[in-house]
């Protein structure tokens, strides 16, 4: 007898049509590699995808000296030694002819998907024309901007021209912009000007975030003038601080070495 054994899981795409006789021991793998999709219990491409994409991002990250987003040149010449030395397990698998030594093309090769290049190039851009630092494209900046995609049409700016007509509207302008949250750009900020390190703005560390302010009103900082007058006030300044830890914790501890000396002094009698 035949029959028709297919994946339903629409996640992975992995449909399979394949006839097969019922008692046959293929039939019975293929079966349960179904089921397993179904389920959930195998991993669909796109997620593998993306983990490998993660790992050649951070190896990027780590050898691309120049920045042109692919190892080679004198960094081919450090990945290679790696290679050979203690980081052999990890990066053993861009071998792909599996000769125990990365040839040029294999080390080419390695480079993140689309996904993580717009994010880099972003990421770049930003840190090229964003002047004063406040994670946009405003002002100046945005002719800046322009006259250099103007004068560079195929570029690396060419990515972030939605319609392809040559020019960067506001409206693509206006959607360059970092992605942190909330929370990671005030972090930022006080790691800028915490110089002390002990999780506030201190007087003396309050006049340089004035001054930096009074320099770049459109900036960074503009984010803390809560009342929008133009000024930080010190309650405004104040507010650039570090996280306060969560209830409870502190509670326990306090009441842990509050109880001690009661202990001790039970015990002492």
């Amino acid at each position: 007898m035949l029959w028709d054994i297919f994946c339903p899981n629409p996640l992975p795409r992995c449909y399979y049509s394949i006839v097969m006789p019922k008692n046959s021991s293929i039939g019975k793998l293929i079966l349960l590699l179904s089921s397993l999709c179904l389920l959930g219990l195998l991993t669909p491409a796109p997620a593998l995808a993306a983990k490998a994409d993660g790992k050649k991002a951070k190896l990027i990250a780590k050898y691309d000296k120049n920045g042109n987003g692919v190892i080679d040149g004198a960094e081919m010449d450090a990945f290679r030694k790696d290679f050979m030395g203690a980081a052999h397990e990890e990066l053993k698998e861009f071998d792909t002819d599996h000769d125990g030594k990365l040839s040029d093309d294999e080390i080419t090769a390695i480079k993140p998907g689309a996904g993580a290049k717009k994010n880099d190039a972003l990421t770049s851009l930003l840190a090229k024309y964003d002047q004063n630092h406040n994670g946009q494209i405003d002002g100046q900046e945005v002719e800046a901007l322009r006259k250099d995609y103007a004068a560079t049409p195929d570029g690396p700016l060419k990515a972030f021209d939605g319609n392809h007509d040559g020019k960067l509207s506001d409206e693509e302008i206006a959607a360059l912009k970092s992605k942190a949250t909330k929370a990671e750009r005030l972090a930022a900020l006080l790691a800028k000007y915490d110089k002390n390190s002990n999780g506030m703005i201190d007087a003396d560390e309050a006049e340089s975030v004035r001054k930096a302010y009074a320099q770049s009103p459109g900036g960074e900082l503009k984010r803390l003038d809560s009342d929008k007058d133009g000024k930080l006030s010190d309650e405004e300044i104040a507010a650039l601080k570090a996280p306060a830890a969560k209830k409870g914790k502190g509670k326990s501890k306090e009441g842990k070495s509050a109880k001690e000396p009661k202990n001790a002094a039970s015990s002492s009698q």
